[in-house]
């Protein structure tokens, strides 16, 4: 249960962290006018492949170590 809780916890901080980094990167340069709700929903979907990527790369460094 205690290894639940930390990869929990080691997952929200990255998904944090990836909000945070992603919020320097203007997505609506990319996208034509009127179609906000889907650069909302890519910013959510980016921050949360990325949070797995992180999230993973450190459950997986703190296991070996």
């Amino acid at each position: 249960m205690r290894n639940f809780i930390i990869e929990v916890i080691i997952y929200l901080l990255s998904f944090l962290l990836s909000l945070y980094a992603l919020d320097g990167v203007d997505f609506s340069k990319l996208i034509r006018k009127n179609q906000s709700h889907k650069v909302i929903l890519m910013y959510i979907l980016i921050s949360f492949s990325l949070a797995f990527l992180v999230g993973s790369m450190f459950l997986k460094l703190f296991y070996y170590l």
